[in-house]
């Protein structure tokens, strides 16, 4: 049986929702996006 790793998905052009937990008081403008940086699909601030 082979496992389904985000690797194998990925490689057969399925790609997983990101989403990003933190508190207001840790929000800042921006962190300057590097190559190697994964874009978020949703973000949950909690207050």
């Amino acid at each position: 049986m082979m496992g389904w790793t985000l690797a194998r998905l990925r490689a057969e052009g399925h790609r997983a929702t990101v989403i990003a937990t933190g508190f207001a008081c840790q929000r800042i403008p921006t962190i300057f996006p590097l190559p190697h940086d994964i874009a978020m699909d949703e973000a949950v601030i909690a207050p």
